[in-house]
């Protein structure tokens, strides 16, 4: 198989993909792991990771996700959290990595960890029919908290999703809607439901910070980010565009906003920061 990458032009510009000998290891990989093969799965991931010198598609982290769950399926979860806190440290967007963390924490009863880990999975990007069994995941992990209000609305939002795309319950969230005496048939509004749940994290993660005030001083040239100086005239702070609950066409530098701040980390630096959401424009 050819080691070269392959090179695609489209409408004049070029675009970098695998080689045939990457997406051979790619298939082979998934493949150990769906058989249950961990151990040789374990194997083949480290030789393509040793020896593949350019990999493509984040493949250099889906191999050691793999390698992390098969440490998880033949009983060393310690040695799969050390793997996957590696790929969380810079990298929030990865959120099903973060919730299975959240899990492993859930084995192992540390409830405060998987809660953590679970509402970091759910603040990241993601689709709401793909997080479903996140947030049936942080309904059980409330539930043992004591937090049963908070785990009732997870298991409301759950039936909504699932409403919302014609879905049936699966069995474990069929026996959080009998717990909580929820009638799956009567109509939840989705958006409602998830504004209600976001209140809820943001409660518990960011419990009484008050929100600061600031500027919004420079927008970066990917238009999907940018700095906010705050009234301290000292302390600025990196955001995303979709940390601002607004229009995207109303995010304008000189814009004045008020906000949270969440510990981050600085890919160019290489170090912890902080990081502005839960943005609002000030009218």
């Amino acid at each position: 198989l050819s080691h070269q990458e392959q090179i695609i032009t489209i409408g004049g510009k070029e675009s970098k993909h695998a080689s045939n000998y990457e997406n051979y290891y790619s298939f082979l990989i998934n493949l150990l792991f769906n058989e249950g093969n961990y151990f040789e799965c374990i194997k083949v991931a480290e030789y393509a990771l040793e020896n593949i010198k350019q990999l493509h598609y984040d493949n250099s982290i889906w191999f050691k996700r793999r390698i992390a769950l098969c440490h998880v399926e033949i009983g060393d979860s310690d040695k799969a959290e050390i793997i996957l806190k590696s790929l969380v440290e810079g990298k929030g967007e990865k959120w099903f990595i973060e919730f299975e963390l959240s899990k492993i924490y859930f084995e192992q009863e540390n409830f405060e960890k998987a809660l953590n880990f679970g509402l970091k999975a759910a603040k990241n990007f993601g689709d709401d029919l793909m997080k479903v069994n996140l947030y049936t995941h942080l309904a059980r992990v409330l539930y043992k908290q004591d937090k049963l209000e908070s785990a009732k609305s997870h298991a409301e939002l759950v039936i909504a999703i699932k409403q919302a795309n014609d879905s049936k319950l699966d069995a474990v969230q069929q026996k959080l809607a009998s717990f909580f005496k929820l009638n799956t048939e009567q109509k939840i509004d989705l958006r409602n439901q998830k504004r209600e749940v976001e209140k809820i994290w943001n409660e518990i993660i960011y419990g009484a910070q008050e929100k600061l005030n600031g500027i919004i001083s420079k927008i970066l040239p990917n238009g999907k980010s940018g700095f906010i100086k705050a009234d301290n005239g000292k302390d600025s702070y990196f955001f995303r565009f979709n940390s601002i609950k607004a229009k995207k066409e109303l995010i304008q530098e000189g814009k004045k906003v008020n906000f949270l701040i969440t510990e981050s980390f600085d890919k160019k630096k290489n170090k912890k920061s902080f990081e502005a959401v839960e943005i609002f424009l000030v009218r």
